[in-house]
């Protein structure tokens, strides 16, 4: 995705919709933003925004 807030809402919105929540939103070390959730029919999504070549 585009940027953080953007990952957040969307977060939000499939966490609403019944999504179990496998990893909730968080920064990581390289600078992604990330979370992961199992939809309904227990499919994994991971949605992240992502920066290539950024320094750590």
């Amino acid at each position: 995705m585009d940027d953080d807030a953007a990952v957040d809402v969307l977060f939000d919105r499939v966490r609403s919709a019944g999504a179990t929540v496998v990893r909730g939103p968080e920064t990581t070390a390289w600078g992604n933003h990330r979370f992961e959730v199992l939809d309904p029919e227990g499919h994994q999504w991971s949605v992240c925004s992502h920066r290539p070549g950024r320094s750590w």
